[in-house]
């Protein structure tokens, strides 16, 4: 079965060098041979979408809204998706299948729905990547788990500038990880 790294982010772009990133990030998934999940928006996970379909990889979205028309009028795209499904469970319900959908996680920037997104994948034990200089929390995560990590959580972060070198750890990690379930 393929692996599954999803890519949760600012849905806005903070300039055109994050988005770059975000670009690399998707390509990187895709040649990698795993599918990328999205939560369906714009911004840094879209960015990350584009990179993955210019490599031909499979791209997986879930709507916060319950029907293409609701997901239209929300300004959410359909676009460098192969799937989205419609989940009308809001943004924040959204978020947990996002998660849940991925084995591991990339974060880029972000603000608070993103922020949402970490600390469920984080309370999961999931394996979560950092990109650091992007942004939003994940300029200061790494010092913000000195204060707020739990001692018996399991999760792996790996913070890393180089978009590749961190979907390679992700990757890796993940595989590695599941020779022990």
């Amino acid at each position: 079965m393929k692996l599954t790294i999803g890519v949760m982010g600012s849905s806005r772009i903070p300039g055109a060098e994050i988005e770059q990133l975000a670009w690399r990030t998707g390509k990187c998934i895709a040649q990698m041979k795993a599918v990328l999940i999205t939560g369906a928006t714009t911004g840094l996970p879209l960015a990350a979408a584009r990179g993955a379909k210019d490599e031909n990889g499979e791209v997986i979205g879930f709507s916060p809204a319950s029907n293409p028309e609701e997901h239209h009028k929300m300004g959410l795209p359909v676009e460098f998706h192969d799937l989205i499904i419609y989940t009308g469970l809001s943004f924040s319900g959204r978020n947990l299948l996002n998660v849940r959908a991925s084995n591991g996680l990339i974060f880029a920037g972000g603000s608070m729905g993103a922020l949402n997104e970490f600390t469920i994948a984080y309370d999961e034990q999931k394996v979560i990547g950092i990109l650091k200089g992007t942004g939003g929390f994940c300029n200061h995560l790494e010092e913000w788990m000195h204060h707020l990590a739990k001692p018996d959580n399991r999760s792996v972060l790996i913070y890393h500038d180089n978009p590749e070198m961190l979907v390679r750890r992700v990757y890796e990690t993940v595989r590695a990880g599941e020779s022990t379930f």
